[in-house]
């Protein structure tokens, strides 16, 4: 059995595959660049002053690890879907390599 040329649409589909996981990437990659700016952000409690009084560094504090845990959250899945992408191209691939289509010129 030889190999049969690739069909247009499975090169779109990988394509489509391909952009989609740099979407997921690159969206990660803000999300960590987020987190670590947000690490930043913390204040030592001495800086609110007279505020403290009034418990403010200490929620300035909680809202300031809730968002870097958020970022770093959101960072997590946008990776997990752009590998599951990844996966799912890689499937569709071993597939069509199976039934005999030449897929070397589409990785």
């Amino acid at each position: 059995m030889g190999t049969t040329p690739p069909p247009p649409n499975l090169k779109v589909a990988i394509s489509a595959f391909d952009h989609d996981v740099r979407l997921w990437d690159d969206n990660a990659k803000t999300l960590d660049s987020a987190e670590k700016a947000a690490t930043a952000l913390a204040i030592d409690s001495k800086d609110f002053g007279l505020a403290e009084l009034f418990g403010l560094a200490e929620k300035y504090s909680q809202v300031q690890q809730m968002v870097v845990a958020r970022c770093g959250e959101g960072r997590d899945e946008f990776r997990n879907v752009a590998a599951n992408l990844i996966a799912a191209k890689n499937a569709y691939l071993l597939q069509e390599e199976r039934v005999g289509i030449d897929v070397s010129n589409i990785k």
